[in-house]
């Protein structure tokens, strides 16, 4: 996962002290064979402190060096760290082997399986009282020897433990196909369009109002959910709704229930589930074009560079005066500051008027992997304008406050964008 965040991998890969991600992934497919050995086997007491003990050994490293929390050690310095990056430059400055780098990660990964599998943290977990019960639904009562423990917090708490091994290849990066089949989260059965899409649906400007975004439009919708959404955009009398989703459960359940209403709502792909970066480049390729992109929640997955791509892609399947609507979560939202702080370009804010001082942040991109397994990050509305200027320019931006998103008894701010093609922009996705 390391090679897929710009950050990190510029910093593995150029830095003084160079740590080549081809010996990272080695080491990372060692530990997972070591992991398949101990969880096969005999798996009492705490497997992954035998892991890391062989892996050590395996690494040629010092197996009597003290790595458990509170003691000196790499693992216990990468979960106190600021960030990956922060612990990455730190090891890097001060000569630290790829070795012990890779390993840490495991060392990290051991302690944390200690501390979830603590007294202390099931009895939170079952009270209510850990940050995992705000992401979720807690899922059917499990019996668990301290009390009854919800099934989707259980396997969080679990899933959480090896997140630091899935930054190094040891693990596999969990689908966010799993999650939905699991309908872990409240969005998932949700009746009711979003707020982003009723705005996308009220949207009006130009002469006399004329220009709309989903009236008489050919939209494509990346990541389209439970469809409450499409409801609405056909209401609206959108000329046809495209479906793109990574998600195979959540698009089987959306061609039940759209496909007999005829062709308004199409499917791309005979059905079948599509990553949104290869579905746009078989537009681009195939000329194919779309009045309005839309899409809810579905593009904060990206760090710079890759939501960079993302934007020459959309922009490249747009007609002119196309529009690109998205919703993303603001800074403070409930996933951000839950799970691995990955990298954090934030700027603390100061000003004074009236002797009155308020204080805030510029967060230029604050990336989480959180609990569930998968990467979110957290920009300002500045931030995301900045990222959009090449291609869009932003005719309008709304803030929403939407409540019970993943679970009950949240809130949490979303940015709604809607952003107008750059007509002097040229696309460089080559076309057939």
């Amino acid at each position: 996962m390391l090679e897929h965040l710009a950050p990190i991998h510029d910093r593995l890969e150029t830095g003084t002290n160079q740590y080549p991600l081809s010996l990272i992934s080695g080491i990372g497919s060692r530990t997972r064979e070591l992991l398949e050995e101990e969880f096969e086997g005999d798996s009492r007491g705490f497997p992954l402190d035998r892991v890391v003990n062989q892996l050590r050994k395996d690494l040629d490293l010092d197996v009597k060096k003290k790595w458990s929390i509170g003691k000196k050690g790499y693992g216990a310095e990468l979960l106190r760290s600021k960030s990956v990056l922060e612990f990455t430059d730190q090891l890097m400055k001060n000569g630290v082997s790829v070795s012990e780098y890779a390993c840490s990660f495991v060392q990290a990964s051991a302690i944390l399986y200690r501390q979830m599998q603590s007294r202390d943290a099931i009895n939170r977990l079952i009270k209510g009282e850990h940050p995992i019960n705000e992401l979720s639904l807690p899922g059917t009562g499990m019996k668990h020897h301290h009390g009854i423990l919800g099934a989707h917090h259980q396997f969080l708490a679990h899933n959480s433990s090896f997140n630091y091994l899935r930054l190094i290849g040891a693990k596999p990066e969990v689908p966010y196909d799993e999650l939905h089949q699991r309908e872990m989260y409240l969005f998932t059965n949700a009746k009711s369009p979003t707020q982003f899409a009723t705005k996308v649906v009220g949207y009006r400007n130009g002469p006399d109002n004329q220009v709309t975004l989903v009236k008489g439009k050919d939209v494509l919708e990346l990541g389209a959910g439970n469809g409450a959404d499409i409801d609405l955009f056909l209401k609206d009398e959108a000329s046809s709704v495209t479906v793109v989703d990574g998600s195979s459960y959540m698009l089987q359940r959306l061609k039940s229930r759209f496909e007999p209403m005829g062709g308004r709502v199409q499917f791309p792909y005979d059905g079948e589930a599509m990553d949104m970066f290869d579905a746009l480049g078989d537009y681009a390729a195939h000329k194919e074009k779309f009045d309005t992109i839309c899409s809810h929640s579905s593009v904060h997955y990206f760090d710079d560079r890759r939501f960079e791509e993302l934007l020459e892609k959309i922009h490249g399947c747009l007609r002119p005066n196309g529009h690109f609507a998205f919703a993303v979560k603001a800074p403070g939202a409930t996933l951000d500051g839950n799970g691995i702080p990955l990298f954090d370009n934030s700027t603390t804010l100061q000003t004074t008027e009236k002797r009155h001082e308020n204080r805030g942040e510029f967060v230029r991109g604050r990336m989480w992997l959180n609990y569930d397994g998968q990467t979110r990050i957290f920009r300002s509305a500045e931030a995301w304008k900045d990222l959009l200027s090449p291609y869009f320019d932003v005719v309008d931006l709304s803030i929403s406050k939407v409540d019970n998103y993943e679970a009950p008894g949240t809130t949490q701010e979303f940015y709604n964008f809607v952003c107008k093609r750059k007509e002097d922009q040229q696309s460089s996705i080559l076309t057939v």
